[in-house]
């Protein structure tokens, strides 16, 4: 139960590292929406798919991690569970199927116990990060908010 655990907070906190190094967030950011901090218990999530048309993956338990915004993206973290390597490389092959334009990042470290997938790619108008580690991972999906609706307020 403590590996699993371990191995759902590291993916966490992977993935909100890899949000706030894409959305470009630094302490000087004033006036910006940010992350909010989960709240626990998580919220299952039950949609057919996540924003920007990007489907779930078959069979994960899904729950939601933490949203989002900037000035320029929205930002959804979601977790899996039950979601292994092999699952996961299945559901990244959907991905490039269904949504994604460019890979950007496909790597398996396997020089530990548990090998570690990255993986990092763009579709139309946003991104998608997913990392897996023995029975869960994670995903972020940011999604590009269009110029109309930045400057619709001038």
């Amino acid at each position: 139960m403590k590996t699993t655990v371990r191995r759902t907070a590291a993916a966490a906190v992977f993935l909100i590292f890899t949000l706030l190094m894409l959305s470009g967030c630094s302490e000087t950011d004033a006036g910006k929406a940010g992350l909010q901090a989960p709240s626990l218990p998580l919220k299952e999530y039950t949609t057919s798919a996540f924003q920007g048309g990007v489907p779930v993956p078959d069979g994960a338990e899904i729950y939601e991690l933490t949203q989002g915004s900037t000035k320029e993206y929205e930002h959804y973290a979601y977790t899996f569970e039950n979601f292994t390597l092999e699952e996961a490389k299945e559901y990244i092959a959907l991905l490039e199927e269904t949504v994604v334009t460019e890979r950007v990042m496909y790597e398996i470290d396997s020089s530990n116990d548990y090998p570690v997938l990255s993986y990092f790619s763009h579709f139309d108008g946003g991104s998608v990060s997913l990392s897996q580690s023995g029975d869960s991972g994670g995903i972020t999906i940011n999604i590009k908010i269009s110029q109309t609706e930045i400057y619709s307020g001038i």
